[in-house]
């Protein structure tokens, strides 16, 4: 048997301008919003020979509040506790491989909103909206809880390896935030829950092309790719907003003793799943993004100095984050040229 187990508190606040009427009888006022928590934990792993076992247990007390510059106080407290159990098992020259492991989890996760989710009620430039907490249409935010299943595999054989997993969520009140319609004449949106599921897998494979350490050193070529979907059963099983689009890439990395260099790709699908209510969420084009870079120590058998160059966005192609809220204006950064010199000492 091994593991470990501790305590993790954490206090978060946010001073904010909150809105309390608006224009044109404008009035606002300055407020906190704190999410204070401390959780205890615990992760024990049992082995033995080729099969091993691990669990974990954590238990969470959160206390949430909002207080205006009057000194009123509105808050909320509750515990929440989630568990986890793993299962894997490694193989020996299993078939054409040299090494294979099979792992498989389950979970059941809580969490309890924050009080931005509950209480919110200010301009968010940064995404450009109007934040409205989801307890503030009368109705209280409830306990977030998930139910997952992930299963993962890993394989070698000589110079190359890969992974797979594939994974399946399932949620009661899963909490999110979502654009609204009719409410003011800036961007709004509203903290909501949903029942949804998520689900989706991702690989990698990676290969050893050159290994010539003492020469001309390592070469390797790296695949990745995933996909992940979700349903908001709540809604006829339509697409929750801003899921990210299907990606393929790839990375060629060479390196040395005091050289390296990387060129990598990513290709990412179109995205036409997109959320149609309460506001028809906008789609996004696919794209090709690809970004190079190289570094170099000066100093033989020393890391304290370091040069790197990248080159980022070498096709300038447009590219949007479909998860953003600002996509439909704010494309992603064109071709881009930085250069670094690191000292360490």
């Amino acid at each position: 048997f091994s593991g470990v187990f501790g305590a993790h508190f954490v206090d978060d606040n946010v001073a904010v301008t909150r809105l309390v009427v608006p224009p044109p009888t404008l009035f606002e006022e300055d407020s906190v919003l704190e999410s204070r928590s401390l959780g205890l934990f615990a992760l024990e792993k049992w082995k033995k020979g080729s099969f091993s076992l691990q669990a974990g247990l954590r238990w969470d007390q959160t206390e949430v509040s909002l207080t205006d510059q009057l000194g009123s106080v509105l808050s909320e407290k509750a515990a929440s506790f989630s568990q986890s159990l793993s299962a894997s098992y490694e193989f020996t020259e299993l078939g054409p491989f040299d090494y294979v492991k099979t792992s498989l989890t389950a979970s059941r996760i809580e969490r309890l909103p924050t009080a931005i989710e509950r209480y919110a009620f200010y301009n968010n430039a940064a995404i450009g909206r109007f934040l409205i907490g989801g307890d503030l249409d009368g109705e209280q935010l409830e306990k977030e809880v998930s139910m997952g299943l992930e299963l993962s595999l890993e394989a070698e054989r000589g110079i190359f390896s890969s992974q797979f997993s594939a994974f399946y969520y399932r949620f009661d009140n899963f909490t999110y935030l979502e654009d609204q319609r009719g409410i003011s004449i800036m961007p709004t949106a509203e903290y909501e829950q949903a029942e949804a599921d998520f689900y989706g897998v991702e690989a990698s494979a990676k290969w050893r092309l050159l290994e010539d350490e003492e020469g001309w050193g390592t070469f390797d070529l790296r695949l990745v790719g995933d996909v992940i979907r979700s349903r908001n059963f709540d809604r006829n099983d339509e697409p929750l907003p801003r899921m990210p689009a299907a990606r393929l890439g790839f990375e060629l990395t060479w390196e040395n003793d005091r050289w390296s260099t990387a060129l990598e790709g990513r290709y990412v699908f179109a995205q036409n799943r997109t959320a149609p209510f309460p506001t028809q969420e906008s789609s996004t084009e696919d794209y090709l993004m690809v970004n190079a870079s190289i570094s170099w120590l000066p100093l033989k058998d020393s890391e304290d100095l370091r040069w790197s160059l990248r080159l980022n966005n070498l096709l300038n192609a447009e590219a949007r984050d479909h998860t953003s809220f600002r996509k439909e204006t704010n494309p992603l950064p064109g071709f881009g040229l930085s250069t670094e010199l690191r000292w360490v000492f």
